[in-house]
């Protein structure tokens, strides 16, 4: 059983809460034994990240323990690639189109194609333009959603994550929380009517707008995203990706003002966070193990800083209409009924019980895999997929390092019995005297010198081996970190052009996965509380959603292709420049 659970069975008093809540960290406890082995993996990953070794690896006394972070290198240059994908020039490659309309696949046309078209009713061209600019507001709104929620701060700590650890999380569409008051502007109530008239007739000039310091009403509808870490997931052990998910588990570490905050949130009891307090007034909070190793591979202090602090765990699941209602959850009419519900506890006490409104009856969490692994909710990472030529390389290093230490000097052997007593045979100085006795019948010098010979070529090509497997097993050639690698096909446009294209093959695998796991879902989910919450009904439709990060990087290709292939074909077409804006041309190659 978890320590914090006992601690709070044996120091908290029980309440109508208290079985949902145990409930919750049965569930966390779980999830919680089932993940050991994937933190191991985790761990594994930050180590080499970081470039520092785990407890598995020992080291003679006096042995080398230099760590060639080729993990970093890769890692980053996959976080940077996937970076410009995800965040081009023209934004998050997403978008949302309307459904089309019968009319338009009858006569083969596109939307613009429609308003202009002579073979469409003004009616049906009129619907047509609404549906588009209604799709157009919904896709200003999603990206309103999206820039209040810091979205490319989040996404880019999420990548890091999908490349070092091989899965990143977010959680959301969840109500936003109160945003500070800003300036807005509203109908001033002080001008009167006649004045307003003679205002529209110019008949005068009135000023009939103001700038206020006020709540936006919009705000009350705000959807928000959130960036959460993998350590903090705690999903369904059943689950094999997030859609088959029947709950999961977030944990929050708290300190106290944190929680009193937490009060005057919607949906949050302040009595119960009350009682959670007065219960544990020096907080409920245990290390992790996983916790543990990473403040000693980031060389943080052990976690005392953090005493006095609460763990709060917040679920995300389906609860019979029993458990609700035996929690004191009123308006249940079917006992046997699922509800999709958000139960927040901290110790013996749930502080929050909601069932979700959302008609999309989705568990908000997006769980997303940089190589997806067959029959597993967790991906591969870049440190994972390298570990074992990390590892030779590292072997290698430190048995060249020590190597070339012994190969400085020889190994010298001395009889005992023949040097004579004070000699100093533990160090070599220059002009060193070295005293010995003779002994009849023994030809053998007294001291002899034994040298190493240095084996530095040979574990120079085993390292060179496991670094061209490192570029295989990650599809990511060194070009992309900006070493020239020993590839002799790189020095030629057409080579690199080849090396790069096999690189963004890979690529695009990764980019498929958050397209499929991330921005479709995400944006589907976005749209769709918009639909239900946002009072604004000029943007509200039938609309596709459409992820355009795998095109994008395709077409990216293209482009680079068709240009060169112009460049070249220019040269041998006698003329052909003619026809050719070569400055633009060299704009767009060196683009």
């Amino acid at each position: 059983m978890d320590s914090t659970k006992i601690d709070a069975e044996a120091n908290m008093e029980f309440t109508q809460t208290t079985g949902l809540a145990n409930m919750v960290y049965d569930k966390f406890q779980t999830s919680k034994n089932q993940r050991i082995l994937q933190e191991q993996v985790w761990i594994e990953a930050m180590q080499n990240f970081n470039g520092e070794y785990g407890p598995s690896v020992t080291f003679r006394e006096g042995g080398s323990s230099v760590f060639v972070n080729i993990t970093q290198m890769k890692t980053m240059a996959a976080y940077t690639r996937l970076m410009a994908v995800l965040f081009s020039p023209t934004g998050y490659p997403w978008d949302i189109t309307p459904t089309p309309h019968p009319a338009m696949v009858q006569i083969d046309t596109t939307m613009r194609g429609a308003e202009e078209s002579h073979e469409l009713s003004p009616e049906l061209k009129q619907e047509i333009s609404a549906a588009r600019k209604a799709c157009d507001g919904m896709k200003n709104r999603i990206n309103d959603d999206l820039v209040e929620s810091f979205w490319e701060e989040k996404c880019a700590r999420g990548v890091l994550d999908l490349c070092s650890l091989g899965t990143m999380i977010f959680k959301g569409p969840i109500a936003a929380p109160p945003k500070p008051k800003k300036w807005i502007k509203v109908m001033d109530e002080t001008v009167s009517m006649m004045d307003r008239i003679k205002g529209a007739l110019g008949m005068k000039q009135v000023q009939t707008e103001k700038f206020v310091l006020s709540h936006d009403p919009m705000d009350d509808y705000r959807a928000n995203i959130d960036w959460l870490s993998p350590f903090e997931f705690y999903p369904d052990p059943g689950a094999y990706s997030d859609t088959d998910m029947m709950w999961a588990v977030q944990r929050h570490v708290m300190n106290k003002a944190q929680l009193v905050e937490l009060a005057g949130g919607k949906g949050f009891d302040p009595q119960e966070i009350q009682n959670a307090l007065d219960s544990q007034p020096d907080g409920n909070w245990h290390a992790e193990p996983w916790e543990g190793f990473l403040n000693t591979i980031n060389r943080r202090a052990q976690s005392v800083y953090l005493s006095k602090r609460y763990t709060v765990l917040e679920f995300w699941g389906y609860l019979s209409g029993q458990e609700l209602r035996q929690a004191g959850v009123e308006g249940i009419e079917d006992d046997h009924a699922m509800y999709l519900s958000n139960v927040w506890a901290c110790g013996n006490f749930c502080i929050k019980i909601a069932i979700s409104g959302n008609q999309s009856k989705r568990i908000p969490f997006f769980v997303v895999p940089y190589e997806k692994v067959p029959y597993k909710i967790w991906g591969r990472g870049v440190p994972e997929k390298m570990a074992d030529p990390q590892a030779v390389i590292n072997a290698s290093a430190r048995a060249m390092v020590e190597n070339m230490g012994m190969a400085a000097g020889p190994q010298v052997i001395y009889d005992v019995n023949r040097v004579m007593p004070g000699t100093k045979v533990d160090q070599i100085v220059p002009w060193g005297i070295w005293a010995t006795k003779n002994i009849d019948g023994v030809s053998n010098p007294p001291v002899q010198f034994q040298k190493i010979d240095p084996i530095l070529n040979e574990l120079q090509t085993i390292m060179g081996i496991f670094r061209n497997f490192v570029q295989e097993v990650t599809s990511l050639p060194d070009m992309t970190s900006g070493l020239p690698g020993a590839q002799q096909h790189n020095r030629t446009m057409g080579g690199m052009s080849m090396l790069f294209g096999a690189a963004d093959s890979y690529t695009r695998s990764v980019v498929f996965n958050i397209d499929n796991y991330l921005t479709k879902p995400m944006i589907r989910a976005l749209y769709d509380w918009e639909m239900q919450y946002c009072p604004d009904m000029s943007i509200k439709g039938d609309m596709n959603v459409k992820a355009a990060g795998v095109q994008g990087l395709m077409a990216k290709e293209l482009t680079s292709q068709r240009l060169a292939e112009i460049l070249q074909a220019s040269g041998q077409i006698p003329g052909a420049t003619d026809y050719i804006n070569m400055p633009e041309l060299m704009k767009e190659m060196f683009r």
